[in-house]
């Protein structure tokens, strides 16, 4: 049980660290394949209109947000993640 938890652990540190590298890299298709890809996916943000119901809003989200940035992304950090 303990190396299932150590694997699922190291699974999911891996997925984060690529959800950091998509966003960095502004690519909108490698941020939403961390997510369920259809509508029933339900998120709720820091942005609004702070829920987001749907793979299509969400994605649409990640436009506007990107929209805004005018160069890079060069600082984008998940902190105080516990598995």
């Amino acid at each position: 049980a303990a190396e299932k938890e150590s694997t699922d652990a190291a699974e999911i540190r891996a997925l984060e660290q690529r959800f950091v590298a998509a966003f960095k890299a502004k690519d909108i298709n490698a941020i939403m394949s961390v997510y369920v890809p259809d509508e029933s996916l339900v998120v709720f943000d820091v942005v609004p209109p702070r829920q987001y119901v749907g793979a299509k809003a969400y994605r649409k989200d990640y436009d506007d947000v990107f929209a805004s940035f005018s160069g890079p992304v060069e600082t984008f950090d998940i902190s105080e993640l516990s598995i």
